[in-house]
């Protein structure tokens, strides 16, 4: 199962309020979190297949929003929001929004979802089941898969089994292929400047500085391409003609040029099929200019066999 992480920052801005609101007769409390996730070594797939929990290595919660205060209506067994109009209420989740775009419209992984708290719990604890916190958890779902996630991941926090002060845990729970919820244990607190962290909020290659470099070295190195454009989850999409009927789809990792390989296939125009998906290693040239070049030869080279 994934393990999950919480940067020092975020993980702040959690605690502070789940401290706040348990001293304020022992009621639970909601914190918005950014999270993204990196995925095993042995996923390797398209842009468009769904992206499983086993298909995830780490879990990790970037950034965090505390609702302003006058508008929690916190109790002991709930914790909600309430706006005294419509109107407010609208600019509450304008802004909110507006927070999360800022860094989900560079890091393309992270999505927003919800932590809440259980203070009456200590140690460990669990999602209260159907028409409870299971209702939070299937809502995430539904709509990361949208995104092409098939699974979501649900935070409660509670009190740890220290005494000497007060302490939190943050109980992690994700989604499985069934539909169930499973446990994923306690989250790490870890710092900013963590590798696994920084990996989350790296931003996809095409929109660093060397991306259009690449790109238009690209084209210069293959006439024949003709698509260049972002997919989903950070992949870049590059489409390039072959010869005859036959057109070459290149897909590219968020991680790339750092990823060890990058995914291909061919349309036959003529037939209306798609081949199936090929693995091209890059062993360290993943910035090599020649890339399309390379694969669209590859392709020619079987194809004429």
């Amino acid at each position: 199962m994934p393990n999950v992480l919480i940067s020092k920052s975020a993980w702040n801005i959690i605690e502070c309020e789940i401290g706040h609101f348990a001293a304020d007769g022992n009621k639970e409390a909601i914190v918005y979190p950014l999270f993204g996730f990196l995925r095993a070594s042995q996923c390797i797939k398209s842009p468009w297949e769904p992206i499983n929990l086993t298909d995830i290595d780490t879990f990790v919660v970037t950034h965090a929003f505390a609702p302003p205060r006058e508008y929690c209506n916190h109790s002991q067994v709930r914790a909600g929001l309430q706006f005294p109009s419509p109107e407010v209420e609208e600019r509450y989740e304008n802004a909110l929004q507006a927070w999360a775009r800022q860094y989900t419209s560079q890091y393309p992984t992270l999505e927003i979802g919800n932590i809440h708290s259980h203070p009456f719990a200590t140690g460990r604890t669990t999602p209260s089941g159907i028409g409870g916190d299971y209702t939070r958890i299937y809502s995430l779902w539904q709509h990361m898969m949208t995104r092409g996630v098939n699974t979501a991941l649900e935070i409660i926090v509670c009190r740890s089994k220290k005494t000497s002060q007060v302490h939190w845990i943050a109980c992690c729970f994700g989604f499985d292929n069934g539909q169930k919820v499973v446990s994923l244990g306690a989250a790490t607190i870890v710092s900013d400047s963590d590798s696994r962290v920084r990996k989350v909020l790296s931003r996809p290659f095409r929109e660093l500085a060397q991306g259009p470099l690449w790109e238009n070295a690209q084209r210069q190195n293959v006439p024949q391409l003709h698509t260049f454009r972002r997919a989903s989850n950070g992949w870049i999409a590059i489409g390039a003609e072959v010869e005859g009927n036959r057109q070459l789809a290149v897909y590219l990792p968020p991680s790339f040029p750092n990823a060890p390989h990058v995914l291909y296939q061919t349309y036959d125009s003529a037939e209306r099929r798609w081949s199936s998906m090929k693995l091209w290693r890059l062993q360290g040239k993943g910035f090599d200019y020649t890339l399309v070049r390379s694969i669209r030869d590859h392709v020619l080279t079987h194809a004429r066999r």
